[in-house]
């Protein structure tokens, strides 16, 4: 039997067999043979091939090891009675647990071919993840008694010496399964139905929001924070899912329609930390797919490039960054700010707004009055929302036009609308970009 346990970015998978046991690299239809002093099972596998992993010697006690391109280096923590690693990232960093002198468990890094006790006081630690920045991710067993772990385990994040607590309210245990290179750690803890998915980002906690579930477990969380794992459908039958995470606290509620397949897509959102006052929180994403998203919360940076999108606020501040691209952005009963950015357009990008109204701004990036024809326009686009249109033109530049659904030109002599060019300051390591902005009244 072949049970595959790893695969890192190249698609290359470590697996292991019973009857006899062996452990193996495949890629491409070929398998490169670990071969161990005793049982072994390979744990995790960098973007280098390196396999990380333990086997049983004869009397019982786990040694660690590496294998990295047929050559096999055991990895076992000094004086103790046995060590198991349990993950490596991609700079050959690994982290496990070790049984010490006193049958105690410990945990360890191993870094810069040294060991690292990792303690934390009064509990067991146990190492699931590392990441490339060197973020560790687990679970911890306080101590009820001078040697007695307690049952209910808790997750944790350490970075640089400072171990962070990972609970769930309510929960009595939780697992965890991994860590992206941002430092957000996914993982479930047991409900009433099952069990329930979460993710930690920012210092806060985040129940995953799988559509349709009735019981959700994560599995794996790679670099990207893209994640796979099992859910519970509403009619009994178990299903894989892959996707983004889309956290349901509600200062974190976002609906996300990718309308090139009609599928509905999980999201990472974050704490925003941008300079815009009143934000809170923030989604990025890049892709070559038509998307439309709507925030059901308040103070969101949301940012979608690459496609034909549409985006839609709910209150607050908001600030609806569509990108290049041809965009449908509208506004929410807040202050919004829109955003079209034309610094390095491939093809035309036009983008309207809806819902414009006083204390709102339109930003255009990357236009001067020097390069750019500006020619206003009224009763262009969509069926439904055509209004006042900035069109930017020059020779040799992809077109780029904004529209404010409902507005006519009368308005920029009226009063509702006030025009300006200008250029944010340099900063260190990055140049100033010039903009057009037009705020209502």
């Amino acid at each position: 039997m072949i049970n595959p346990i790893d695969m890192n970015d190249r698609s290359t998978i470590v697996c292991y067999t019973v009857n006899p046991f062996h452990d193996f690299i495949y890629n491409n239809g070929a398998a490169d043979f670990i071969y161990l002093p005793g049982p072994g099972y390979p744990v995790a596998i960098n973007n280098a091939d390196e396999v990380a992993g333990y086997y049983t010697d004869a009397i019982g006690n786990d040694h660690g090891y590496v294998y990295n391109n047929g050559a096999f280096t055991a990895l076992d923590v000094p004086n103790t009675l046995g060590t198991r690693p349990t993950a490596i990232n991609n700079n050959g960093d690994v982290v496990g647990t070790y049984v010490d002198s006193s049958h105690q468990i410990q945990a360890f890094l191993y870094k810069d071919s040294q060991f690292q006790t990792l303690t934390r006081t009064a509990a067991i630690i146990e190492p699931r993840a590392i990441n490339d920045s060197g973020e560790i991710a687990g679970v911890f067993f306080d101590y009820v008694g001078p040697t007695t772990p307690s049952t209910t385990s808790h997750g944790f994040l350490y970075n640089q010496g400072t171990f962070s607590t990972i609970d769930v309210p309510g929960a009595q245990n939780i697992d965890v399964v991994g860590i992206d290179a941002n430092g957000d750690v996914a993982g479930f803890y047991p409900v009433t139905s099952g069990t329930h998915s979460f993710l930690y980002a920012d210092g806060r906690v985040s129940p995953l929001n799988v559509p349709e579930s009735t019981s959700d477990r994560v599995t794996s969380i790679n670099a990207n924070g893209d994640i796979v794992g099992s859910s519970r459908a509403n009619n009994g039958l178990w299903q894989g899912f892959v996707g983004e995470i889309s956290p349901s606290d509600p200062l974190m509620q976002l609906s996300i329609l990718d309308t090139t397949t009609g599928q509905t897509l999980m999201s990472t959102a974050r704490l925003y930390s941008g300079p815009v006052a009143g934000v809170q929180n923030e989604y990025v994403r890049i892709a070559s797919d038509n998307l439309t998203i709507t925030a059901s919360s308040d103070n969101w940076f949301i940012h979608a490039d690459g496609a034909m999108n549409a985006i839609t606020v709910h209150g607050g501040t908001n600030v609806l960054d569509g990108g290049a691209g041809s965009n449908f952005l509208t506004g929410g009963a807040g202050v919004d700010q829109f955003y079209l950015d034309d610094r390095t357009p491939t093809a035309i990008s036009w983008s309207t707004v809806a819902d414009f109204h006083s204390g709102d701004g339109a930003t255009v990036w990357g236009v001067t009055p020097q390069d750019f024809t500006l020619t206003w326009l009224d009763k262009q686009g969509a069926p439904g929302y055509t209004g006042l249109t900035a069109v930017f033109q020059k020779d040799g530049v992809p077109e780029a036009g904004i529209t404010l659904a409902g507005f006519t030109s009368a308005d920029l002599n009226d009063g509702k609308l006030a025009v300006s060019w200008g250029a944010t300051q340099d900063t260190a390591g990055a140049a100033g970009s010039p903009y057009f902005h037009i705020q209502a009244s």
